[in-house]
């Protein structure tokens, strides 16, 4: 088999099958006593919250789409198991269950719990800020951040987007450091598209630090023109 129909294979296995009910509630469970035992404190509401969400996952399966429930595509929002197979333009899937050796690298940093979640502000004080504290002491300098479509609510606050890359200037950067960003591919549709409402650009950290100090920034629209 081709590495890169590994995932196809994969998600064809799961068509038809239906949850297991008991294995839902265990593991349910588990999440619940895990939260307890590190003392996050949560109330009743959190826990509900929490199970809401897990029934979500549990329920759409690898129909879950950018829509809460997922179960039809959302208006162009690509389903997980559509991410999960998807291919670039030369037809190579590079995500984490194309192949047992991309799985194997995820798998790996997620055994070391070297994949952190990081729950901030973009234009705030502290998360961003913090974490360029952090690499420069380690000598480390940021390959890739992922801002989904946060920018596009940024900009509409005429300070917040100026704070957003005030924050992002602290960080330690290098040519290879790049943005990558999730735009919606009807209001900005002049990129080639896959059927997918929306669409991941890229563009140098670099170059849009130095835009911004230049004055070169001024709309969303300015950042898009940037990115590729």
């Amino acid at each position: 088999m081709n590495a890169d129909t590994d995932s196809e294979a994969l998600f064809a296995g799961y068509q038809g099958l239906q949850p297991d009910r008991r294995l839902i509630q265990e593991n349910l469970s588990a999440i619940k006593e895990i939260l307890t035992r590190h003392k996050f404190g949560l109330s009743k509401e959190d826990f509900d919250s929490v199970e809401y969400v897990y029934k979500v996952f549990t329920e759409a399966g690898p129909d879950l789409d950018y829509n809460i429930g997922g179960f039809g595509g959302g208006g162009g929002s690509p389903t997980y198991e559509q991410l999960m197979t998807a291919s670039d333009k030369t037809g190579h899937n590079w995500g984490y269950l194309a192949s047992e050796a991309n799985y194997r690298v995820m798998r790996e940093m997620e055994m070391k719990n070297l994949v952190v979640p990081l729950v901030g502000d973009f234009a705030g004080p502290k998360a961003i800020r913090t974490v360029a504290d952090y690499l420069i002491e380690h000598d480390a300098k940021v390959t890739a951040f992922y801002l989904s479509n946060v920018e596009q609510y940024l900009f509409q606050d005429p300070s917040s987007w100026r704070r957003f890359y005030r924050n992002v200037s602290t960080l330690p950067l290098d040519s290879a450091s790049t943005f990558i960003r999730s735009v919606n591919a009807g209001a900005y549709g002049r990129f080639g598209g896959y059927g997918m409402r929306f669409q991941s650009l890229l563009s140098p950290m670099t170059e849009a630090v130095q835009a911004f100090d230049e004055g070169r920034i001024r709309y969303y629209n300015d950042i898009i023109r940037m990115s590729h």
